[in-house]
């Protein structure tokens, strides 16, 4: 997977949907795209969005999903989220989480690149803020 280029200039930063049906060979598929942190609050914002906190973990230990058709690698806790995300989801009540945007900063923001992280690490407390949810992840349940 490669990413393309966010516009510094302005508060851009990326999107991701968990699409509701996997791949052929059996991967989650996500869509990512830019779009533009709001200036005004959630309630007031034409695209909601929901942030993940989670624990990082483990990143030895990376799984597959599918990020625009290519593949890309997650940590596994970041793994069991999406597919609980996923299985959930599609139970009837359940269903608008794929309407949904969510931003999740290992895959929202390109890690390789210490440039771009420095960048969106000074967006976060605005993207967070932004955000119409933030929902909190501890780990599949044992």
């Amino acid at each position: 997977f490669e990413y393309q280029p966010l516009d510094t200039t302005i508060a851009s930063f990326r999107l991701i949907r968990v699409l509701p049906t996997r791949s052929a060979d059996g991967h989650l598929r996500l869509k990512l795209w830019h779009d533009i942190v709001s200036v005004k609050p959630h309630r007031e914002a034409k695209r909601p969005y929901r942030c993940l906190s989670y624990r990082w973990g483990d990143q030895t230990c990376r799984k597959p999903i599918l990020l625009n058709g290519k593949l890309f690698f997650v940590g596994t806790n970041l793994h069991d989220f999406l597919e609980e995300t996923f299985i959930w989801s599609r139970s009837p009540p359940n269903r608008s989480i794929f309407d949904e945007a969510l931003w999740i900063d290992s895959i929202c923001i390109n890690q390789e690149s210490v440039e771009e992280r420095g960048h969106q690490v000074q967006r976060m407390e605005r993207i967070y803020a932004r955000a119409r949810l933030v929902l909190v992840w501890l780990g599949k349940a044992t």
